[in-house]
């Protein structure tokens, strides 16, 4: 009962999100549906975890509203918390003040993850992030993820696929580009 008194709207929209994703992106009452902009993974890591590890996961969760246009995050500011994408969408890539151009990288869109890579390293921001509509994100921070963690090793794993395959699509993506120069 503690848990739901803790972090009730938290713990409710991740188990929605779960929901979600387990229906393989059917539309779902209070959900947009998903359009597959991005190649990016959508959230398997919650797909496997039990509900048990959902409402620890959940109890350390903050909701982020972002207004459309504005930025998540700036880059080479502290990271140190991943974002969850539960309605909208974000845009990550790089701001050139001078030049007020912006490259993008990728886009996430329901149910995605981004800013992950903080959340091991402790790194600062490697890249901008701006909400391109009005979003609703869940935030991790990382003391107590890692705390988590040690208690549910399999979370980390998720993450590490998630990382993975990510690198790898960036590697194929590099690969095109020296292929066309």
């Amino acid at each position: 009962g503690m848990l739901l008194h803790y972090c009730p709207s938290s713990k409710l929209t991740l188990l929605r999100v779960q929901l979600s994703t387990q229906m393989n992106g059917q539309h779902i009452a209070g959900f947009p549906e998903t359009s597959h902009i991005s190649s990016i993974t959508p959230l398997t890591i919650l797909l496997s975890l039990s509900v048990e590890q959902l409402k620890a996961l959940a109890t350390i969760c903050d909701e982020k509203i972002f207004k459309k246009g504005q930025q998540v995050f700036k880059q080479g500011e502290q990271g140190g918390s991943l974002y969850i994408v539960v309605t909208g969408r974000v845009e990550v890539g790089l701001m050139n003040s001078q030049q007020d151009t912006f490259i993008m990288l990728a886009t996430y869109e329901v149910n995605t993850v981004f800013g992950e890579m903080s959340l091991f390293d402790g790194q600062p921001r490697s890249a901008d992030a701006i909400a391109t509509e009005n979003t609703l994100t869940l935030t991790i921070r990382r003391e107590p993820f890692l705390t988590l963690t040690r208690q549910y090793p399999d979370l980390s794993i998720h993450l590490i696929m998630t990382l993975s395959d990510r690198l790898r699509h960036a590697n194929e993506q590099i690969a095109r580009l020296n292929n066309t120069m």
